[in-house]
């Protein structure tokens, strides 16, 4: 890769970590959609995907924890399955095309339902019902180690339209349930996960210091409004990415 292009795609990958990790999120999707239009091969997209989206969720998780947003009681009926779930996810073959076309048409949905609904970031959260969060979870988990994404995607709005949490609690709670279903994925894909893009520790710097900046306005400086719209935006993105590739 000549030196020009390889800059464009490291300004591109950290400028897709600032905006994911504002919202929660590791930036898996985005980064895969980066890797395909650069000409990645797919042995180097998914374990790279799944080491970046593990140091920007811990780095978002941070953020927002620093800033009193995470609630342990919250998260954990969700990774109580996610995990191994994420683990046997990696290791499974589905027909993908027909799957990230489902997947994009319940983003789309979410995205609508969630800019259609004035005051929704605001809303008082209430009380997650073990049952059905341990049944998402282990739904997303798997799902998650299938595309080899973090899982944040599907969850931040699965929580923001169920009311179970707020817009910077739901930041909070995505960032680290990624975190913990990007590390399954990765060890479920570990015996293929030995092929990364060159330069890949000057990636890691550059997508560490967008996110880390990125999470620190959304935890400390932005609004509900402007992360809501911000989610909006970055479920968009990965819509189209599961559509076209």
């Amino acid at each position: 890769m000549e030196t020009s292009i390889w800059i464009i795609f490291a300004v591109s990958l950290s400028a897709v970590a600032f905006c994911y990790a504002a919202v929660g999120h590791g930036g898996a999707s985005g980064y895969i959609a980066l890797m395909v239009l650069f000409g990645f091969s797919p042995q180097i997209q998914k374990p790279t995907a799944l080491t970046l989206n593990l140091l920007v969720s811990a780095l978002a998780l941070m953020q927002y924890a620093g800033a009193g947003h995470f609630r342990w009681r919250k998260l954990l009926p969700f990774i109580l399955l996610s995990v191994p779930m994420a683990y046997l996810g990696a290791g499974t073959e589905i027909n993908r095309k027909v799957f990230h076309l489902l997947l994009a048409l319940f983003l789309a949905f979410s995205v609508w339902r969630l800019l259609s609904d004035p005051g929704a970031e605001n809303r008082e959260s209430r009380n997650i019902p073990w049952i059905p969060a341990l049944i998402t979870g282990g739904s997303i988990g798997f799902l998650s180690g299938l595309i080899g994404v973090g899982g944040g995607i599907i969850l931040s709005p699965v929580l923001l339209l169920m009311g179970w949490a707020g817009m910077k609690e739901t930041a909070a709670i995505s960032a680290a349930f990624i975190l913990v279903n990007s590390a399954a994925a990765l060890a479920g894909n570990w015996p293929s996960a030995n092929s990364f893009p060159p330069h890949f520790f000057l990636l890691l710097l550059c997508t560490a210091l967008m996110g880390l900046a990125g999470a620190w306005l959304g935890s400390r400086h932005w609004n509900t409004r402007i992360l809501k719209y911000l989610m909006a935006a970055v479920l968009i993105f990965a819509c189209v990415k599961l559509v076209i590739s």
